[in-house]
């Protein structure tokens, strides 16, 4: 990678196809906690959004809201601001969350990540 080369970390935001596409058109999540994973754990974003999607089924059906940020503005964050937490489930939870984690952005830190994201996506997950 040569200096030039900015790093970049994606994110996925489980929601339904209504909301994702009203976020990815006016490029900005809401100003409230709002939940991410890794793209290695793709299937809890889909979890998450097919739950969204039972919940308002006027709504589309579910999707993801797939962003990238330079690593830096991620680090930034979560580990100097502190706005953006590693949470895991716990034994409330349903069984199989248990163990698993997702990034947790706290309402403060969302005008910041709005202004990081580079690229904003959206997919209907089937």
């Amino acid at each position: 990678m040569s200096n030039n080369e900015e790093r970049m970390m994606t994110l996925y935001h489980g929601t339904t196809v209504a909301r994702a596409q009203q976020i990815a058109s006016r490029q900005e999540f809401s100003n409230q906690d709002s939940y991410f994973t890794s793209p290695a754990h793709r299937d809890l974003a889909e979890f998450f959004a097919r739950r969204s999607a039972s919940r308002h089924p006027a709504e589309g059906g579910p999707a993801l809201v797939l962003v990238q940020l330079p690593e830096d503005e991620f680090n930034r964050l979560w580990k100097t601001l502190r706005l953006l937490r590693l949470t895991g489930f716990s034994e409330g939870d349903r069984p199989d969350l248990r163990g698993r984690n997702q990034w947790v952005l706290e309402a403060g830190g969302v005008i910041a990540l709005n202004h990081a994201i580079e690229e904003w996506e959206w997919e209907r997950v089937n």
